[in-house]
């Protein structure tokens, strides 16, 4: 892999990681790898229909390995990693030394706002009730790992975009293989 880095996204759900994933490869014009997406095309489901075949054990166990898989490519790359995938300790480890890891956070109240209005999302409790219990579980993981906390709750994906690109250019000489300018 040489000095290319990727960059991962972590987070969780609602904090905005694939819209700004999409974006951010985009504008560094590099290969987007979404954990969802490739759940689905490796296991022919999304996380929420896994998890309602085989159980949530499973569905975290198939989104570990999928980001597993991602990050031991070559390459550079926007990564964006399941928020599950936080609680695996060789996750953990990959991201440590595999990628230039971002972690997008935000308050339970945006976060619920986010999460409740997407499609897909396996929620059938108090999402934001949810999202505070895992934010006691999975806030010190992420900040174990990150390299660059952002928080989103008050910006919109093109002004999360344009910071990320600004701070991971001061931040790291090159995580990818170019950084180019916007």
């Amino acid at each position: 892999m040489g000095n290319t880095r990727r960059i991962a996204l972590v987070g969780l759900m609602g904090s905005g990681k694939t819209t700004v994933g999409e974006a951010l490869a985009q504008r560094l014009a590099v290969a987007y790898l979404d954990n969802d997406r490739e759940l689905i095309a490796r296991f022919g489901e999304t996380a929420a229909g896994l998890t309602a075949r085989y159980g949530l054990d499973a569905a975290h166990a198939a989104e570990a390995a999928v980001l597993l898989d991602v990050l031991a490519g070559d390459g550079p790359a926007i990564v964006t990693a399941a928020a599950s995938t936080i609680e695996s300790a060789a996750c953990r480890r990959a991201l440590a030394e595999r990628a230039f890891v971002v972690w997008l956070r935000a308050d339970p109240q945006h976060l619920a706002a986010r999460a409740s209005a997407g499609a897909g999302r396996p929620w059938d409790v108090d999402v934001e009730a949810q999202l505070r219990a895992q934010v006691r579980g999975r806030h010190p993981l992420y900040e174990r790992v990150a390299d660059l906390t952002t928080d989103t709750s008050d910006l919109d994906p093109s002004q999360t975009v344009d910071l990320l690109v600004r701070r991971i250019r001061r931040r790291t000489t090159r995580p990818l293989a170019a950084v180019p300018g916007h």
